[in-house]
């Protein structure tokens, strides 16, 4: 994470720490750039004032033409947006029968679909939850990661310490109450999808596993990579471990 990132989930930390903050995770796992672009249009849109009130009278009467071919695309995520913005079911089951759709659209649509349900509840039931998405999602009230933990230079790891990495990751999330989605060994590395609670401090609980594990043949770097935005496929870890290699080289 960048630095303002960083500061951005410290900052949501501490709301959830105050007393009486209720939160609820989405599940949907959606393109963190793609989430950025939705907001950045809503934004646009709503400095518009009362042209914004105008497109959202408009919206349901031009909900037909998400299935028009000659409606463009970006005038489609506008009307998906729009209709998101609406305290109305008939707009949410629009977008929802639209997101079921196998098409170009379908995570801006997932997006909208996401939104509408946050803006009916809150309606429906006075409720002030604050909503978490990130790219990976979640589930409940876990969210989940992407972790990569990395063999110390030199070293290939046998299969009795995937087993003792594994157990002593089980070990450690699962007093946080946190699971272990999908675990794939690799010579070098071993990558794991977590889901665990947002409040929890990462750094001790890996630092910790990371400790416990090399007991067994100190054969962990104390570098790894943990993200919540997306899986890193097996060609992008290898080159982050190239490059990283030949940056300790070149100091």
């Amino acid at each position: 994470m960048e630095h303002n990132e960083i500061q951005e989930w410290k900052n949501l930390h501490d709301l959830l720490g105050q007393g009486g903050v209720e939160y609820n995770i989405l599940e949907e796992q959606i393109n963190v750039d793609t989430q950025r672009e939705f907001m950045k249009l809503m934004q646009t849109l709503m400095q518009k004032n009362q042209g914004f009130k105008q497109r959202q009278d408009e919206a349901l009467p031009k909900a037909h033409l998400l299935d028009d071919e000659s409606y463009s695309a970006e005038e489609k995520k506008e009307l998906l947006l729009t209709l998101s913005t609406i305290e109305d079911i008939a707009a949410y089951r629009i977008i929802e029968a639209f997101q079921k759709k196998d098409t170009p659209l379908k995570e801006w649509a997932t997006i909208a679909l996401q939104q509408s349900r946050m803006i009916i509840q809150a309606s429906l039931l006075d409720d002030n939850t604050i909503y978490v998405s990130t790219g990976l999602g979640g589930r409940g009230k876990l969210l989940r990661y992407f972790c990569v933990f990395i063999a110390r230079k030199g070293v290939t790891i046998k299969q009795f310490q995937h087993t003792t990495l594994y157990n002593e990751t089980e070990q450690a999330i699962s007093r946080i109450q946190g699971e272990i989605e999908e675990h794939d060994p690799n010579d070098f590395f071993d990558t794991f999808t977590l889901l665990l609670p947002l409040e929890v401090d990462l750094k001790p609980l890996f630092e910790g596993i990371i400790r416990e594990c090399n007991t067994y043949g100190n054969f962990l770097s104390q570098h790894m990579i943990i993200t919540n935005v997306k899986k890193i496929s097996l060609p992008e870890i290898e080159q982050l471990l190239r490059s990283q290699a030949n940056e300790e080289e070149n100091k």
